[in-house]
């Protein structure tokens, strides 16, 4: 299945570059805001129309759905390890940084860190995932909040994930789970 690519868009300039060209703290070279993914077919983006769309004037590079849900639904019966979660499934909308990037990040963290280095990140599980929209809805967060918290839930990683990762790199570091739903990974030297 081939999406069309995204793009990033500055925040606060509004400066569009492509998702390869971002630099690693994701921050606008221009202002220093952050930016936000913009598909081909998001209100906005560049060579979208502002009119409505219509039968008559249909969304441009728009992903097929029926496609889509084709590809989600054999991931379902998948017995892959990054196809198990109903979240992941659908990763082909979320922009991902690629494993090598992240194996690179740990590398750099292991040379560079004197006493050792943390990460923390999200615990990718179904309660979280389902759990975060209620409780944020509960707490009167904003809607920005509560969609956002549900994709930085689908694109974290599980034990096993962090894993392979440090496994890659060659390093041993410790994972733990803390409450609510986070992985430390941590490395004293």
């Amino acid at each position: 299945m081939s999406v069309p690519s995204h793009q990033l868009r500055c925040t606060g300039c509004g400066d569009r570059i492509a998702a390869a060209d971002a630099q690693s703290n994701f921050r606008c070279r221009v202002c220093g805001d952050l930016f936000e993914v913009e598909y081909p077919w998001s209100p906005g983006a560049e060579g979208s129309s502002p009119e409505p769309h219509t039968a008559a004037r249909p969304v441009r590079n728009r992903p097929n759905p029926s496609a889509l849900r084709y590809l989600w639904q054999e991931r379902r019966t998948s017995t892959l390890s990054v196809d198990q979660s109903g979240v992941w499934r659908f990763r082909d909308l979320l922009p991902i940084v690629a494993d090598d990037q992240i194996v690179t990040l740990l590398g750099w963290l292991e040379a560079h860190a004197a006493r050792g280095w943390l990460i923390a990140d999200l615990h990718r599980h179904f309660l979280a995932y389902y759990g975060f929209p209620v409780l944020a809805r509960l707490a009167g967060w904003h809607r920005i909040v509560r969609q956002d918290g549900r994709i930085s839930i689908a694109r974290s990683f599980r034990r096993a994930e962090w894993q392979a990762l440090l496994d890659r790199a060659g390093i041993a570091a410790r994972i733990k789970w803390r409450f609510p739903f986070r992985y430390c990974i941590e490395r004293l030297k």
